[in-house]
């Protein structure tokens, strides 16, 4: 009788382990197994994303950047052209969709402490203007009809790819006023002017979807006879408002960018994502007056195409570049910014530090894409599953191993005592 009560006991131990074993481990394994699925769904999410559609395929975009002023104390509408096109450049827009003009020779002017470089965040930060800058037009040749012909095709280097399917952006940075956007303090391109520009690129099927910006003073105001198809316009103040500089540099003694172009490139750096809209990343963040000391002005009742359902990867590209082979995009990420005989040039203590923070600086300008924040994008990506590594696997496993060991351990010892 003894021996079958202790056999008894020693079947129902056994099923009561088991049982809180399979109870303790099940939720784990079923945890594992789904976490898995949403990583592969997450996964396939962001890889759709991150596909170039015939949009945001770089050879589907197109650029103009022009910075028309001249003049050391211009500085800072450079920087804001440089600052755009290293969008183009870092996001592998070929070079023939891009026109850059700069009207003035600001990295060698005998003013610049810091020869054959530009930059907007200092002397250790990356800077925007380096071996790999290709200025298409500058000094004397950035005037209103080479600016014109290198959209329409009649220029020596112009936009000749583009076609009714097209995504044309066009920015300009300099001086201006109610209606006019002064070349160099010697011509004027007026809203009219604009106008029947983009009347004639239409009229020729040179784009299938226009966005043209502007950051001057009145900026809004050179679109005021813009009534084009599928033309969409954005400035950085109305009229009687002024366009200022966000901040200056100590070194260069002058204002280095400003406001709404630099805002905008460290939010397209820091928090755009696939889905962030034109609104979200260009309008939104300067609802509040005290970000520009001026208000933002849109229009796009003319385009079938709204700023807030336009993608900003359909005229940026898709971040980072979709289309650079691994090769290219090695060189960038690694390529020297300026050359040690350059930095001979700069003051020792000024020379080191830059050397010594060279590859950091290159990092800041890359940094990992994170999810809208705030207001710069509304669509929130969901909460991103953990997934379980190998190690953690691992663990799992010798967890369940050591378990079934002490329950054994403790099975031998109760029997042991009975």
């Amino acid at each position: 009788m003894r021996n079958r009560n202790l056999v008894a006991s020693k079947t129902i131990f056994q099923c009561s382990m088991r049982c809180c074993l399979l109870l303790f481990f099940l939720p784990i394994v079923l945890l594992t197994i789904t976490n898995r699925r949403a990583v592969v769904s997450a996964r396939a999410i962001r890889a759709h994303e991150a596909t170039p559609t015939l949009e945001s395929d770089p050879q589907n975009v197109h650029a103009i950047i022009v910075s028309s002023s001249r003049y050391w104390f211009n500085y800072r509408h450079a920087i804001n052209a440089l600052g755009m096109y290293e969008i183009y450049r870092q996001n592998g827009i070929p070079d023939e969709n891009i026109i850059l003009m700069i009207a003035d020779e600001y990295a060698v002017n005998a003013r610049n402490p810091y020869k054959n470089r530009m930059h907007s965040e200092g002397i250790h930060r990356t800077g925007w203007y380096n071996n790999r800058t290709e200025i298409d037009y500058r000094g004397s040749d950035v005037t209103v009809q080479m600016f014109m012909d290198a959209l329409l095709g009649e220029a020596p280097k112009s936009l000749k790819n583009l076609n009714a399917e097209s995504n044309l952006m066009i920015y300009v940075t300099g001086h201006g006023g109610d209606q006019f956007f002064k070349f160099q303090d010697e011509e004027e391109l007026m809203a009219q002017d604009i106008a029947n520009l983009m009347d004639k690129l239409y009229e020729e099927k040179k784009f299938g979807k226009a966005l043209f910006i502007a950051d001057t003073c009145q900026a809004f105001t050179l679109f005021d006879k813009v009534s084009t198809p599928n033309v969409m316009a954005l400035g950085t103040s109305l009229i009687d408002e002024s366009a200022y500089a966000h901040h200056s540099d100590n070194d260069l003694g002058l204002a280095v960018i400003e406001r709404w172009t630099h805002h905008f490139i460290e939010n397209y750096h820091k928090r755009s994502n696939p889905r962030t809209t034109l609104h979200q990343s260009m309008v939104s963040p300067f609802d509040n007056k005290s970000v520009l000391m001026a208000r933002v002005g849109i229009k796009d009742d003319t385009s079938r195409d709204k700023f807030k359902d336009i993608k900003l990867t359909e005229f940026f590209g898709i971040k980072g570049g979709e289309k650079i082979s691994s090769e290219l995009r090695e060189r960038i990420d690694t390529i020297a910014e300026i050359s040690p005989e350059s930095l001979l040039k700069l003051p020792r203590y000024t020379r080191d530090a830059a050397s010594r923070n060279q590859k950091a600086s290159q990092r800041s300008m890359n940094p990992p894409e994170e999810s809208a924040v705030g207001n710069i994008c509304s669509a929130e990506e969901g909460d991103s599953p953990t997934k379980l590594s190998d190690n953690g696997l691992f663990i799992l496993i010798c967890c369940s191993v050591v378990a079934l060991l002490v329950s054994k351990n403790i099975e031998k010892r109760i029997l042991f005592r009975k």
